[in-house]
């Protein structure tokens, strides 16, 4: 009598523990999944397909986003962000499929904004 009760007793917590040990595979399972599917962006509210944020992500120069260019999908929205300076500039990035770019250094250094603002959006001088 005394064996059977220690077999049930194993047999008992054996179960016990392959229990633990599936839920938490589970678990596992649906947290890689929860973290996978985070990263995909949403679809956004105009219908233009996947729009990709960037938070955070400062560019030393506009020559970093001319060595991101290629890995990007056609179907998302590219914003140069950092070091664009002058119009030729633009117009590289332009070429490589960006669709904006932000700038705000070059403009806070000049007297007159707008005239500065002009001359990088048309080249003019």
């Amino acid at each position: 009598m005394n064996s059977r009760i220690t077999d049930r007793r194993f047999w008992g917590l054996w179960a016990v523990n392959a229990l633990t040990v599936v839920l938490c595979v589970l678990w596992a399972i649906a947290m890689v999944w929860a973290t996978i599917v985070s990263f995909r962006p949403p679809d956004d509210d105009l219908g233009r397909g996947d729009v990709w944020f960037s938070d955070r992500v400062t560019l030393a120069s506009y020559e970093k986003a001319i060595d991101l260019a290629p890995f990007f999908p056609d179907s998302v929205i590219k914003v140069s962000e950092s070091g664009i300076s002058t119009h030729e500039d633009i117009k590289s990035l332009e070429a490589l499929g960006y669709h904006a770019v932000l700038v705000g250094e070059i403009l806070m250094r000049q007297s007159d904004v707008a005239r500065a603002a002009r001359n990088l959006i048309t080249g003019a001088s």
